[in-house]
């Protein structure tokens, strides 16, 4: 799998660390606002920094951009990769309001691309505790939680 990363903070360190873990996986470019960021990250990562997200998504090698800005800047590069025609994965929150997140998934269900969030935590073993718990009515009948 190819993968490109948009964004260059530290989640997007995450991303490029879990990527390069995972067997048969590549990161062919990285891009930022900032070229000075996205060479400095491209060369910390052994990738290429692409000076526009139209060049990164022109990469025929691209399958996967997985998006790590600021919460709240999700929506134009995710749908760039969608029309681009590559899967997206994005960092949570997906978007910041439901008829945005409404439209990132009609726009990949038109376009057939994958679109999810990274939700790194939902396979902890204490999530998987909490939810047995839950389950088994540890905790009484639940009537408010927040996260």
């Amino acid at each position: 799998m190819n993968f490109g990363i948009i964004g260059t903070g530290s989640i997007a360190k995450t991303h490029a660390q879990a990527i390069t873990a995972m067997v048969g996986s590549t990161i062919v470019g990285a891009f930022n606002r900032s070229p000075d960021k996205a060479a400095t990250f491209a060369e910390e990562h052994k990738t290429r920094a692409f000076s526009s997200l139209d060049e990164l998504l022109a990469d025929p090698d691209l399958e996967i951009v997985t998006i790590a800005t600021p919460s709240g800047a999700h929506f134009d590069p995710a749908m760039a990769a969608i029309a681009a025609g590559k899967h997206v994965l994005i960092e949570k929150p997906l978007e910041i309001t439901t008829d945005r997140i409404d439209a990132l998934s009609t726009a990949a269900d038109a376009k057939g691309v994958i679109l999810a969030g990274i939700l790194n935590r939902r396979f902890s073993p204490a999530m998987d505790a909490a939810k047995k718990a839950a389950e088994a009515n540890r905790f009484g009948k639940l009537t408010s939680a927040s996260a």
